[in-house]
C-alpha cells in the first residue's frame, strides 16, 4: 500500500463578547473544515461490492462475495453469506463541514447560595462527503447517510453547587438516508422486474432522532462522590431498518454503532480520592 497524502484546510472565529456585562461569559467558535485524502486507505463499502457485481459485472469484486453451500435456517442454498472487504488504497477520501459550538456559564446565587450553571452545545454540519473506492470509480457519497447525518447536535446543561450538581445532555441526530449503491440496486432490480416506480431516497430515509441522558452527583466530603444516572431518559426505541440493507447491523434491526438499542438504563457509583 501507498501512504495516504491529505490536504486539510480549517478556519475558525471565536466570539467573546466580553465588552457586554451580560454575555461576558457566552463564547462562540466556529469552525471550517476541508480535508481531502488521496491515496486513502479504505474498505469497499457492501453495497459497493454487491453494486460493482451485479450490475456492473466487474469479477474481482465478486471474488469477495461467499455464497451459502447449504440451505441454513430461514437461508437458501447460494444465499450471500459473507462480503469481503480487503483494504487497499482507493481513489480519494473528503468530508467538508461547519463545527459550530456555543458555551456560556453563570452564577445563580440569586436562588441558592454557591449554585453554578454551565452549558454548552456543540452542532456539526456536514457539508460534503464522499470516497472514491477504487481509483477511477464515481463518487459514492456519505454526507446525510446513516451514521454520518448532516446534523448532529450534542447539548449538555448543568447546575451545581460545592455539594450536589445535576446535568442533563441531549444528542439529536438528523433525519439521514440509506445507501446510495443500495437504492440504485433495489431500483435496478424494480425496474427489471416491472415492480412500479423508482424508490426515491425519502422512501428509506430514517427520522430524525433524540435522545436525553441525566445525572445527579453528590459530595459529602473531599474524599469521596457519589453519582446516580439515567441513560435515554425518554426511553425511545431505535429506528427500524429494513433486514439486509447496509447499515443494518445483524440480530438488532438498526444501525447498532449509531442508534440506542437499549433503552432507558440506569447506573450508579461511587468515586474515591485518595
Amino acid at each position: 500500500m501507498d501512504a495516504e497524502r491529505a490536504r486539510s484546510i480549517t478556519a475558525g472565529v471565536v466570539i467573546n463578547p466580553r465588552q457586554i456585562p451580560a454575555l461576558r461569559n457566552l463564547v462562540l467558535s466556529v469552525d471550517y473544515y476541508n480535508i481531502n485524502i488521496k491515496d486513502a486507505i479504505v474498505a469497499p463499502p457492501r453495497a459497493f461490492t454487491l453494486t460493482q457485481c451485479f450490475q456492473e459485472g466487474v469479477q474481482e469484486f465478486c471474488d469477495l462475495i461467499e455464497r451459502r453451500q447449504v440451505e441454513s435456517g430461514s437461508n437458501s442454498a447460494g444465499s450471500i453469506e459473507f462480503i469481503d472487504a480487503p483494504l487497499f488504497n482507493g481513489g480519494a477520501l473528503k468530508v467538508e463541514g461547519i463545527d459550530f459550538v456555543l458555551a456560556y456559564r453563570t452564577g445563580l446565587d440569586r436562588f441558592m447560595s454557591g449554585l453554578n450553571m454551565n452549558a454548552r452545545v456543540a452542532w456539526t454540519h456536514v457539508l460534503e462527503g464522499f470516497v472514491i473506492p477504487v481509483p477511477g470509480s464515481e463518487k459514492d457519497p456519505f454526507a446525510g447517510e446513516i451514521g454520518t447525518a448532516k446534523d448532529r447536535v450534542n447539548g449538555t446543561i448543568g447546575f451545581n453547587t460545592n455539594k450536589v450538581g445535576l446535568s442533563f445532555t441531549g444528542t439529536y441526530i438528523g433525519k439521514s438516508f440509506e445507501d446510495n449503491n443500495y437504492l440504485d440496486r433495489i431500483n435496478a432490480a424494480r425496474a427489471r422486474f416491472d415492480i412500479g416506480p423508482p424508490l426515491d431516497k425519502n422512501d428509506l430515509a430514517t427520522p430524525a432522532q433524540f435522545y436525553l441522558d441525566a445525572q445527579a452527583t453528590f459530595t459529602p466530603a473531599r474524599q469521596y462522590e457519589m453519582f446516580v444516572g439515567v441513560d435515554n431518559l425518554l426511553d425511545n426505541d431505535a429506528p427500524n431498518l429494513l433486514s439486509g440493507t447496509t447499515f443494518n447491523t445483524t440480530g438488532s434491526d438498526t444501525a447498532a454503532d449509531v442508534y440506542d438499542i437499549f433503552g432507558r438504563r440506569y447506573y450508579a457509583g461511587v468515586r474515591l480520592r485518595f
